[in-house]
């Protein structure tokens, strides 16, 4: 598990200037033991989520509380101990764009967060296809989620440059 705050700092700059949104407020704590991160930027959300249940939550909004998910979006969220990254513009995937805010931290968090991608997309994917399909916009983000399992499957962290 991640416990200094310098390196989620850096996953949380690196991304806003990845997208090229305005950073206005970033503001980091762990308390007892979880990590909060809020920020905004102003021409796209970016979410982050403390669990893959809360995640979850955001694919099918049970009520009307649950904000939906935008179709154009970052990502940042903690999995299996990981934290995985990734954007979306008009439900495509973005060439690149999974856990590149750890790309160049180092070859350890790289491989730790591919692998968690990886997971992450196949059980996203699999939990879509058991959704209802008239519930929108299932279609979209079963095709989104389905498509980063593919592509985080053709990446292989090892071969990735550190530069």
């Amino acid at each position: 598990m991640y416990s200094d705050n310098g390196y989620f700092w850096q996953a949380v700059t690196r991304l806003s200037q990845r997208t090229a949104h305005t950073l206005y407020l970033a503001k980091l704590s762990l308390t007892c033991g979880a990590l909060a991160v809020c920020f905004s930027a102003p021409l796209s959300a970016t979410e982050y989520f403390e669990s893959f249940n809360t995640f979850k939550k955001t694919l099918v909004p049970q009520s009307s509380s649950v904000p939906p998910l935008q179709k154009s979006q970052s990502i940042i969220l903690r999995y299996n101990n990981s934290i995985v990254s990734f954007e979306y513009d008009n439900w495509q995937l973005q060439p690149d764009s999974v856990c590149y805010a750890v790309k160049f931290c180092s070859q350890a968090k790289l491989t730790r967060c591919m692998q968690a991608a990886g997971s992450f997309f196949r059980e996203t994917c699999e939990t879509l296809k058991q959704t209802d399909s008239q519930l929108q916009p299932a279609p979209e983000l079963q095709q989104l989620y389905c498509q980063g399992v593919k592509q985080v499957d053709r990446v292989d962290p090892n071969a990735i440059s550190n530069h």
